[in-house]
């Protein structure tokens, strides 16, 4: 094929493309609604089309070691074993650059949230649906606009190697399917976990159960959830000091709570806002429980708006309150294990240099990650159990070989091919019970006794002959 014929069959192929193993039955009109939206689908003539570029983005977190080029010749690796003549590289690395800034942010954002909101999430607890925030830092490529655009955090030895972003998220705890994202600076005013969970908080509504700990907390955000009807179980900071009302039983108690909060959650002008007027005092009714784990230096103090003692023990609320890790979990497979690199590849959970391309990347990471847990709880419902009790990093893996023997097969072949894909996937399953453990806060490595790197410790050109004196 020359170049020409190579392009005009990669853009034909390309307008329907997708990822089946990965892919439901709305995801392609989810993803062309996007586009459309974002006035994003209608292009010139390109072998690198809309959906094709949208599915690539998708798996640049799932195969996080390999070149934006590699994941590309993985994707169209059908392609080339049906027959055709599709060179390894069918496009220049600079032509896929100029896709992605073709493709830019919001469509990946809009598909993530719209699907997202779309799901249905099961109840687990008396009833309710069970939802986990937490926040956690993410690592950027080491250049100038990444650090201007989200910060370099410092640390007892001066800054950190990377610039980093912060990601706040609702993740459902049954399913561990992110619900809602938000994500900001590694610092600045305005930019901390709490302001950035405000608007997450937002897309619950009633019969929803949120967990959050300390650094979540805030009386009058737990005022607005009780407003919507919104469960919660928060653990409490030691500055905070509820009246008792009532002892129901050891360690629990009815308590009032009461403060000050502004009436736009939009107005964060901490000076002005008493001498404008622009605040006003609450007051709510809570159920307070203190408990303390065995070789903890303090106890810990839950509040809860689950007021029905009888119905709700307060074991069972602590139980539930130590879900809030599912959190930490999906985390953990997120930054460990999904979007993890190899040696050659900088060791960061993003690789693009440019903040649009890590904004881009974050988003799909997101909807990537949801697409996996969608098609484990499909597996482990299908063979009778919960999908926590399947391995992430065998699923993963195991995805890594059947993608390409999915996107290869023929029309016919594929009812069989799914059964057959289905048992394979649930062989991932895990063949003992999670253990409940815990470790020390320590680590492996100490610092290193070599200085920092900094910007002008780069590659230097030697000529050894003229260096070599013997002596």
């Amino acid at each position: 094929m020359v170049v020409g014929q190579i392009h005009d069959f990669l853009s034909r192929k390309g307008r329907d493309f997708s990822v089946d193993l990965l892919s439901r039955a709305d995801t392609k009109e989810r993803i062309k609604g996007c586009l459309e939206r974002s006035n994003r689908w209608k292009q010139r003539k390109s072998p690198l089309q809309p959906m094709l570029m949208v599915w690539l983005i998708l798996c640049l977190p799932l195969f996080r070691a390999r070149s934006i080029p590699n994941v590309l010749a993985y994707l169209l690796a059908a392609l080339r074993a049906a027959g055709s003549i599709l060179p390894l590289k069918p496009v220049t690395d600079g032509a896929l650059s100029h896709a992605r800034k073709r493709i830019g942010v919001q469509p990946l954002k809009s598909l993530f949230q719209e699907t997202a909101r779309s799901k249905t999430y099961a109840p687990t607890f008396h009833g309710l649906r069970v939802s986990s925030i937490d926040g956690s830092m993410l690592t950027v490529p080491d250049t100038p606009a990444n650090e201007r655009k989200f910060g370099r955090p410092g640390t007892g030895q001066g800054k950190a190697a990377w610039p980093q972003m912060r990601a706040v998220t609702i993740v459902d705890v049954r399913s561990h399917r992110i619900r809602a994202a938000n994500l900001g600076r590694c610092k600045g005013k305005g930019e901390g976990e709490r302001s950035l969970a405000v608007p997450l908080l937002d897309e619950l509504g009633v019969g929803d159960l949120i967990l959050m700990d300390r650094g979540f907390y805030s009386a009058p955000q737990l005022s607005r959830l009780l407003e919507r009807k919104v469960d919660f179980i928060s653990r409490m900071i030691l500055q905070a000091k509820p009246k008792i009302l009532q002892c129901i039983g050891p360690g629990d108690y009815v308590v009032k709570i009461k403060g000050r909060r502004l009436k736009s959650p939009e107005d964060t002008c901490q000076s002005r806002r008493r001498a404008l007027g622009k605040t006003v005092s609450f007051t709510f009714t809570a159920r307070m429980i203190v408990y303390r784990v065995k070789g903890a230096r303090e106890p810990v103090c839950l509040v809860t708006s689950l007021l029905d003692s009888q119905s709700i023990p307060a074991v069972d609320i602590i139980h539930c309150y130590h879900d809030r890790w599912e959190s930490e979990t999906s985390y953990d497979e997120i930054k460990v294990h999904m979007a993890s690199v190899k040696h050659g590849s900088q060791h960061t959970i993003f690789r693009s240099k440019n903040p649009d391309f890590v904004e881009q990347e974050f988003w799909a990471m997101l909807c990537v990650y949801n697409l996996v847990r969608e098609l484990m709880q499909e597996v482990a419902t299908a063979h009778g159990f919960s999908p926590l009790e399947l391995s992430f990093v065998d699923f993963v893996h195991a995805l890594e070989y059947l993608i390409p023997e999915v996107q290869s097969a023929k029309d016919f072949q594929l009812p069989y091919l799914y059964r057959r894909v289905i048992w394979d996937l649930a062989q991932c399953r895990l063949r003992r019970t999670r253990r409940h453990r815990a470790y020390e806060r320590v680590v492996k490595v100490k610092l290193s006794k070599y200085g920092s790197k900094k910007p002008g410790h780069g590659q230097r050109i030697r000529n050894i002959d003229e260096e070599l004196c013997l002596v």
